[in-house]
């Protein structure tokens, strides 16, 4: 997996390259909603707020949309053959999602966000055949004076040499 990309599972090792590799860092995006997106240069900003088309902002507390993805698994190692891959980072979304809570956050408050790390990559040689890595979960906070709710996703699950691979939000292979 890519760091600061999503949480994608590592590969597994094979004969050439005894390692398994590392999963990607989770990522949690949120954005707020009714507002301009996209990217605005100066100039297009200035003549939309002239002309009395740019959004201006609204009451508080507004909506949002997010998007959390937990940290990918490592991949195992296997001499000789190939070792399982690890599982995606898993995700929690409101973006296309009527059973998802509706959130409201406002400027005025301090959210937690926890990155989820990926699983980390094993090393080239002894042991030739080891498991690879749980990712690490993601979060985002919004409670915020006792209030509100924490959206989490789950790790992705560790690649096995032999068996199983651990479960998480995506299992390992």
């Amino acid at each position: 997996g890519t760091a600061n990309s999503g949480g994608g599972g590592g590969g597994g090792g094979n004969a050439a390259a005894n390692s398994g590799k590392s999963g990607g860092s989770g990522v949690v995006v949120v954005k707020e909603l009714n507002k301009a997106s996209g990217v605005w240069n100066l100039k297009s900003q200035f003549l939309a707020r002239r002309g009395g088309t740019w959004p201006t902002g609204g009451a508080e507390p507004f909506s949002v949309d997010y998007l959390v993805v937990a940290g990918g698994a490592s991949g195992a190692s296997m001499d000789g053959s190939g070792g399982g891959g690890g599982g995606a980072g898993g995700m929690r979304t409101s973006f296309c999602n009527s059973c998802a809570h509706a959130l409201f956050v406002s400027p005025s408050t301090t959210y937690k966000v926890t990155i989820g790390a990926g699983g980390s990559g094993l090393s080239p040689g002894p042991p030739a055949y080891a498991a690879g890595a749980n990712g690490n979960d993601s979060s985002w906070n919004t409670c915020s004076a006792g209030t509100g709710i924490t959206i989490t996703s789950t790790k992705g699950g560790k690649g096995a040499h032999t068996g199983n691979g651990g479960p998480g939000g995506s299992g390992g292979g």
